[in-house]
């Protein structure tokens, strides 16, 4: 199934996959992520998280992304989240969690944030997000100054493995939103 079509889906999945997401108990100690809370749950089963539609190819000119933003994406071993600061279009801090399989924090990783306007070439900005907890990095002050559809690509690199990219969509408003 392609990943738009599940996606679209996702407003009336959404709702209920995170509810019963919600009713596993934590097994941690608290404050500590576990298959049991939102960040791990479901991750991989189409309508885990609430999610809006991304955007196809087509409508882009680019790759799709793998997510929208506040999505996690499992790949490698890795779950990868991307949340923005705000809805807004002005710079803007990206912060990324990233969990390993057991949903334990990464703490050894480098992650860069590379980001696009879809709606218009302003070229491409790459930031390093720095680590501000553990599993939690975030690329401060990103020039997100357009509204509409931005494409943000996540490079997570861990020594000794090979980069794990994954491709979120973050839409932000304007004054004419």
């Amino acid at each position: 199934m392609a990943l738009t079509t599940w996606m679209a889906g996702a407003t009336l999945l959404g709702e209920f996959t995170v509810a019963a997401a919600a009713a596993v108990p934590s097994r941690g100690a608290p404050g500590t992520p576990s298959a049991g809370d939102t960040a791990c749950a479901g991750v991989g089963r189409p309508g885990a998280v609430r999610a809006t539609p991304v955007a196809t190819p087509a409508e882009t000119g680019t790759p799709a992304a793998d997510a929208a933003v506040k999505t996690p994406v499992a790949r490698a071993g890795l779950t990868i989240t991307l949340r923005s600061e705000t809805d807004q279009a002005r710079p803007n801090d990206l912060t990324v969690t990233v969990l390993d399989a057991a949903c334990a924090p990464v703490v050894d990783a480098a992650v860069t944030v590379r980001t696009q306007s879809l709606v218009m070439d302003h070229g491409v900005e790459t930031s390093e997000a720095r680590p501000v907890a553990p599993g939690r990095y975030v690329a401060e002050r990103v020039a997100m100054g357009m509204e509409g559809a931005w494409r943000a690509e996540v490079t997570v690199a861990r020594p000794n493995e090979d980069p794990v990219v994954v491709v979120f969509q973050v839409r932000l408003e304007g004054p004419n939103s």
